[in-house]
């Protein structure tokens, strides 16, 4: 009975082991992935929130709510906000990735 308790022990060893190293090699690849997405630092803008909100602008909590409201993070929110502004204002845009043009 010792030796097939010793048999289950190393078994769940290595089940436990493998399965370690499919989600660490999961989360390397997933890492991987995000850093080739992200844009070079001069293609990026920084965000500033305003200190109230009015027509043109809002402040970082009115982003925070609406974010905890979706369920998504505030970067989210604000490129939810623009894609959206983008099919109210603009006729040539379309989901097929097209360059916005404004008319």
């Amino acid at each position: 009975m010792a030796v097939i308790d010793g048999l289950i022990g190393a078994f769940l060893i290595i089940i436990v082991g493998i399965i370690g190293v499919i989600f660490f090699a999961g989360y390397l690849a997933n890492k991987d992935d995000k850093e080739r997405r992200k844009l070079p630092a001069e293609e990026q803008i920084t965000f500033r929130y305003k200190f109230a909100d009015s027509a043109p602008s809002v402040t970082r909590r009115t982003v925070q709510c609406l974010a905890e409201q979706l369920g998504i993070d505030e970067n989210q929110v604000i490129h939810q906000a623009l894609y959206e502004f983008a099919q109210k204002f603009s006729a040539a845009y379309n989901n097929s990735g097209a360059t916005l043009k404004l008319s």
